[in-house]
């Protein structure tokens, strides 16, 4: 009689137990069943921000540079990667790009952070500038009312101290214009989570800009090391012509701009025995 009650009773604290398993899912399942807590852990989203200007109203267009920043956002939207892209943007769309980067990565401060840039540039005092598609250069100083600093777009990186990240500029200077000052300042005191390339090339035509040929297929998963992705791609760029690395900075090898995703939790087990079974009733 006893041993009936107690059969009875077991078999229903086993019922109860596989219906409450059932609806937290596997997961659940093997926390209740182990009695660890359930915390999900999904890697943080990745964060970019694209910027191509080409349709010049001053200077001669570069298409290339639409095209090489939209083989890009591509490449890093099939990372994960949520991609603000900034085509043919005016100096106030640039701006407001940066701003809703810096906003993104005070949600999301661990988030890997990828920033392209292809345009023109040009330097003064020693500070580099990126030109919007409707700068119009008349003397050097000009530059200052019209240009964007690029060092405050770094900054906007380098203030994400938990995040890996990686900036990629990719510039021309204007026609008859010198060298692109103040594009080897920009690699300056960063630190060890953010990567930096920044090069110095003559675009023309249709076709995709030495830089991006070379970096659109290398951002590829699963796994993306930036120390390895600079790296690979300074070997690959010092063979180029017309092209000259002018920052470089390698980072940390434990920077990853993509990583595998984990392996699911192994499924809930067919029977799983109650983890406070009832006691039979006392005898009277």
């Amino acid at each position: 009689m006893v041993l009936a009650f107690r059969m009875r009773y077991r078999l229903i604290g086993m019922m109860h137990t596989r219906s409450l398993l059932s609806m937290l899912g596997g997961a659940g399942a093997i926390c209740l069943s182990l009695l660890l807590p359930c915390t999900a852990r999904a890697a943080p989203a990745g964060e970019a921000l694209v910027v191509g200007e080409g349709a010049y109203t001053n200077l001669p267009a570069m298409q290339t540079c639409n095209l090489s920043a939209r083989s890009i956002a591509s490449a890093l939207q099939r990372l994960g990667y949520t991609v603000e892209q900034q085509q043919d943007a005016s100096s106030g769309a640039l701006f407001a790009g940066i701003g809703t980067l810096t906003q993104r990565l005070k949600a999301n401060p661990k988030a890997p952070v990828f920033v392209y840039v292809c345009s023109y540039a040009t330097g003064f005092d020693d500070r580099a500038f990126m030109l919007p598609v409707s700068a119009q250069l008349s003397r050097p100083a000009d530059v200052l009312p019209k240009g964007i600093l690029l060092p405050p777009l770094v900054d906007a990186v380098r203030h994400n101290p938990r995040g890996p990240a990686v900036i990629a500029v990719d510039a021309t200077p204007p026609p008859k214009a010198p060298a692109i000052w103040g594009l080897d300042r920009l690699a300056t005191g960063l630190p060890a989570n953010v990567g930096l390339l920044a090069v110095q090339d003559a675009h023309a035509g249709d076709l995709l800009s030495p830089f991006a040929t070379l970096l659109a297929p290398a951002l590829k998963g699963p796994v993306v090391s930036g120390a390895k992705l600079l790296t690979d791609l300074r070997s690959q760029l010092t063979g180029e012509a017309k092209v000259t690395i002018a920052a470089l900075h390698i980072p940390a090898e434990n920077v990853n701009l993509a990583q595998a995703a984990a392996p699911p939790p192994p499924a809930a087990p067919r029977d799983v025995t109650p983890i406070f079974p009832p006691s039979a009733p006392s005898r009277a």
